[in-house]
């Protein structure tokens, strides 16, 4: 069974992964398009919808947690092998690290292409 603490802990990643998203609509609502891939040299290497890009980590990332969340619930304990608690915990860290290295990137190249 999922602890409350585990639960609460996603539930402020998450949040934290929406406000994130909220703060970059605003900051770049003035490109159309916005990096999509990065290379190894983190050079951007395809475009796609603005929203598209700053919305799809967070839908993703709800969407996987909420899988989680779901899916420990629906599985009988005795055939849970190791503590769900630490996955979630992990899946919903990850995804807002995501998050940041994915901003992190796109404020990069915003200021490469001219005054934020």
């Amino acid at each position: 069974m999922i602890s409350p603490l585990a639960l609460a802990f996603a539930g402020l990643c998450v949040a934290a992964i929406f406000l994130s998203a909220l703060w970059a609509e605003r900051r770049f609502n003035r490109f159309a398009k916005l990096p999509a891939h990065f290379d190894m040299q983190l050079r951007a290497t395809r475009l796609a919808p603005a929203r598209l890009v700053i919305w799809s980590t967070p839908a993703i990332s709800m969407g996987v947690i909420g899988l989680i969340i779901l899916l420990v619930t629906m599985t009988p304990s005795e055939q849970v092998d190791g503590d769900p608690n630490v996955t979630l915990a992990l899946s919903a860290a990850l995804f807002l690290v995501a998050q940041f290295v994915i901003l992190w990137l796109l404020v990069r190249w915003a200021r490469a292409h001219g005054p934020i």
